[in-house]
């Protein structure tokens, strides 16, 4: 019974000293334009990380959603 009372208050302890999460930012985040997606998948290509036939695909892919 008093390991459960000590777990419940550690509880609520640890709630109170965590940072909070802000509800309305995270609901206005949009994540990246196509323009960003497309210019993240060209460095790829010039850095050699990706092939030009997987650059066009992503392409594709960016242009056609």
């Amino acid at each position: 019974m008093l390991l459960g009372l000590f777990l419940n208050l550690l509880g609520i302890i640890i709630i109170y000293c965590t940072n909070k999460v802000d509800d309305e930012a995270l609901l206005k985040y949009k994540g990246l334009s196509a323009a960003d997606e497309l210019k993240k998948y060209k460095d790829l290509l010039d850095s050699g990380a990706i092939t030009e036939a997987e650059y066009s695909r992503q392409k594709a892919k960016i242009l056609n959603h």
